[in-house]
């Protein structure tokens, strides 16, 4: 939030408090929030891959070769 005050003081020459800040970010409709941090390695298509297919298996699980008798 703080970077948030320091860039309107820079820009506006107006400076606010943190909390002021934040009810008008409220007012705005607006939130603060943290980038998420990300891989820049990260391969997009290997990612998407493992959502779309590995992980719908997973979740499913092996049916075949289950014993009907274990449940659980």
């Amino acid at each position: 939030m703080q970077r948030i005050v320091d860039s309107v003081a820079r820009l506006t020459d107006v400076r606010y408090s943190q909390t002021h800040m934040g009810r008008l970010l409220k007012q705005c409709g607006w939130s603060w929030q943290k980038p998420r941090r990300q891989d820049i390695c990260r391969d997009e298509a290997a990612t998407e891959h493992w959502r779309d297919v590995i992980w719908p298996e997973l979740k499913t699980g092996p049916e075949t070769g289950r014993n009907p008798d274990l449940r659980g």
